[in-house]
């Protein structure tokens, strides 16, 4: 995790221009940087910078001097209209600040998303449309400030619901409509309430959502977020099949310790983000047609049978390799026969035995390890393990991950969130110049006119976060990603589970069979 900047992007020198350009890797770090169309390009050859492998010197030792030399795509992003500020993207059109999604349009702030059009700050959601601060959900429509619903339309401070449509402050419903706090209502008496509940006004809407926050954690939940699913112990797992302590995923089968995937994942081991892999084991954000990756960090396209790689498409048999695309039979960038290939890596592999890499700490590294941390192109701060798992800076430095802040720049606000107004419809149009400084980090960020456009289509109050803490936020009603030996709570039940509720957290958590008793 520590090698990905899921979410961040930067200003840094392009080493092809000359000039800044936005980026997922800190101007600070020592990696060069060409623009995706540069890179892409015949214009420049990979191989040129392939290195004689030195029997003398470890292989980490020579693979840290490769990674700086060999530029790499500053931005990892597909098909994409109008949407330079996003990362880890494929097929967005008119989308904003989105990360780590695909195929969607006209979206801003969301990360982890796929199929999603008309939709601002959501995590971890798919197929849906006009939808605005969402954590895991799918098939949804018009639905506000809710987790873990599916195929529902108009909900709002909900979470577990299923086929819903109308609801208000509910919890594990399936099929229902009409209801607040669980208990049905007819159409006008439902219609008469929201009106009454004012949500275009911040300071109603605050009143809203703390206590429909009160009422939902009054209410059972399953020990795990999931569903048809086989022999499983994980979170956020769906549609999977012998899968264990693994972390949202989709379609997996015989899998472990993976997390953080899209779909479509087969006999894989400790692997984080991306999916549509078979036979990956100790690798980062890679995916898409991958076989056979080990130790490697952003691969995709058709990639096979390849070792402590990094940035590889389309290729097949290479060990240490960064940036090649349609190679076969490479080390440290240097082209070779395919008998000379199986011949130099069988000496490497023992000779990783016998010369190891000692990090700044002592530890040493061998074949079967992942990169040392240090040589992470990014610090531990900018990672997405820093969303999992904070660590202090004693921490970060006391467990060999590469020291350093976030980086983002500091600008003076013109506005405090304080100040804004209370209701949407008093939001002049040319808000969006103002410098609005967040109520909680204080930091300085703007709206964008789209943001602002959105908010008043929905009749919703302007937040008082920035992009940033919303986001910290939103993420504090995902579970950890750690799991604990529990009891069902359901008085009279003795059945055992593990599960990533985490014990000191006030939370009812039943087994499957009790959760399904008593809701449905």
């Amino acid at each position: 995790m520590s090698f990905f900047n899921q979410r961040r992007l930067f200003r840094k020198k392009e080493d092809h221009s000359g000039k800044k350009i936005f980026s997922g890797y800190p101007s600070e770090s020592p990696v060069r940087i060409y623009d995706r169309d540069y890179w892409l390009s015949d214009a420049w050859d990979p191989l040129s910078y392939g290195k004689d492998y030195d029997f003398s010197k470890s292989f980490f030792e020579q693979f840290r001097e490769l990674l700086k030399s060999v530029p790499l795509m500053a931005i990892s992003a597909g098909e994409h209209v109008n949407s330079d500020y996003c990362n880890n993207v494929d097929n967005v059109k008119d989308c904003y600040l989105c990360f780590d999604g695909n195929t969607s349009e006209n979206c801003h702030y969301l990360v982890g998303f796929s199929d999603c059009r008309d939709c601002m700050d959501m995590y971890q959601c798919g197929e849906s449309e006009l939808c605005y601060e969402l954590f895991s959900a799918v098939k949804c429509f018009q639905c506000y400030f809710s987790s873990e619903l599916a195929e529902c339309n108009n909900i709002w401070f909900s979470r577990d619901c299923y086929g819903c449509q109308d609801c208000f402050g509910c919890a594990n419903l399936k099929n229902k409509k009409y209801h607040i706090y669980n208990q049905p209502h007819t159409k006008e008496s439902y219609e008469s309430f929201i009106k009454g509940q004012q949500l275009n006004s911040y300071t109603s809407f605050t009143e809203a959502r703390k206590k429909a926050k009160k009422f939902l954690a009054s209410q059972p939940q399953r020990y795990m977020h999931g569903a048809q699913n086989d022999n499983v112990v994980g979170e956020y797992v769906y549609h999977s099949h012998n899968v264990e302590f693994s972390y949202q995923g989709n379609e997996m089968e015989d899998v472990k310790y993976v997390q953080c995937m899209g779909r479509n994942l087969r006999d894989c081991y400790d692997y984080t983000s991306w999916g549509g892999a078979e036979l990956v084991y100790e690798s980062v954000n890679s995916g898409f047609g991958l076989s056979g990756v080990m130790f490697s960090f952003n691969c995709a396209d058709s990639v096979s049978d390849v070792e402590y790689s990094a940035m590889i498409s389309s290729s097949q048999h290479l060990f240490g390799c960064i940036g090649l695309r349609n190679r076969k039979y490479c080390v440290l960038n240097k082209q070779y026969s395919e008998s000379d290939y199986f011949t130099i890596r069988k000496k490497i592999v023992a000779q990783m035995a016998t010369i190891l890499y000692y990090d700044r700490k002592g530890k040493t590294y061998t074949y079967g390890e992942f990169f040392p941390p240090e040589m992470s192109p990014i610090n531990y701060k900018q990672s997405l393990a820093m969303d999992f798992y904070p660590l202090s800076d004693e921490e970060i430095e006391s467990e060999g991950y590469k020291t350093g802040e976030v980086g983002l720049k500091a600008v003076k606000s013109t506005i405090d969130a304080s100040e804004l107004p209370d209701k949407i419809s008093d939001a002049p149009d040319v808000i969006v110049n103002e410098v609005i400084g967040c109520d909680s980090c204080k930091r300085a960020y703007r709206m964008i006119p789209k943001e602002l456009e959105f908010l008043k289509k929905h009749n919703l109050p302007i937040p008082r976060l920035c992009p940033d803490c919303r986001y910290s936020e939103r993420i504090k009603d995902r579970n950890p990603l750690t799991w604990w030996q529990r009891t069902c709570m359901k008085a009279g039940c003795e059945k055992q589970f593990k599960t990533s509720f985490d014990p000191t957290v006030k939370a009812i958590v039943y087994c499957d069979t009790c959760y399904e008793g008593e809701v449905g």
